[in-house]
């Protein structure tokens, strides 16, 4: 993906997050990203299929043309995007005053962040999951197809698109059982497995380090609506 439209999803997640976290109860702000962001698992698990099925699918073509392949697959998003942007013209969302004047009538500024302990580690974690999940999901095909070289790349992208279902599987059991658990005590156990689980995958034991990564992806799957949700919490204005 582009940097530029990387940078324009970052601006409209980080937008839309504290929005959700805040149509609710505050001490259920973590299991409610969460929810809202198990939906998203849906492009997860069907953008790899559909990427190897277009893009390593058309060999031929894309022998005498590198970027055919990649035409119909923009074309797609693009239109999505479209539509979606549309939805939200028209739907009628609650406004949010919360938080938007302190006791003095003043408005907080950008350097009375750095006062909340929780938000400077939030931001720390973030940057090492965020970096940890790239890399995870930008080598997933190449450690598959050098594990296991019957695979194609086609049918590594596939194995992928699984990674995800564990991935959204993840998301919507972790927004259920953080009605019982406390929201940083199963970000830590599953980040204490997720160590353990890149032993396995660092060893290369094959169809061993596979599951492993699928253990990854299943426990990682609440960290990053979970750490945002946990930074942000109580920070008033």
């Amino acid at each position: 993906m582009p940097v530029h439209n990387r940078m324009r999803l970052t601006c409209l997640e980080t937008a839309a997050n504290p929005y959700s976290t805040v149509l609710g109860p505050k001490p259920t702000s973590e299991q409610r990203l969460n929810l809202s962001q198990s939906f998203n698992g849906v492009g997860w698990i069907t953008g790899p299929a559909l990427g190897g099925l277009l893009i390593f699918g058309s060999v031929g073509e894309a022998e005498t043309n590198k970027f055919a392949t990649l035409t119909l697959p923009y074309m797609m998003i693009g239109t999505l995007v479209l539509l979606v942007s549309i939805m939200f013209m028209f739907t009628k969302m609650p406004e949010i005053h919360e938080g938007e004047f302190n006791s003095h009538g003043d408005k907080g500024k950008y350097r009375d962040l750095l006062k909340y302990r929780h938000f400077k580690f939030a931001v720390l974690t973030q940057f090492l999951y965020v970096a940890a999940q790239t890399g995870i999901n930008s080598f997933f095909i190449n450690y598959v197809t050098e594990q296991m070289p019957d695979f194609s790349n086609e049918k590594a992208a596939y194995l992928l698109s699984l990674g995800f279902v564990f991935f959204m599987v993840g998301r919507f059991s972790g927004s259920f059982l953080m009605t019982w658990f406390r929201p940083n005590q199963m970000l830590a156990l599953y980040a204490v497995i997720n160590v353990f689980a890149m032993v396995f995958v660092v060893l290369g034991l094959g169809w061993l380090s596979l599951i492993a990564l699928y253990l990854t992806y299943f426990c990682m799957s609440i960290m990053f609506p979970t750490i945002f949700a946990l930074g942000i919490k109580e920070l008033g204005d």
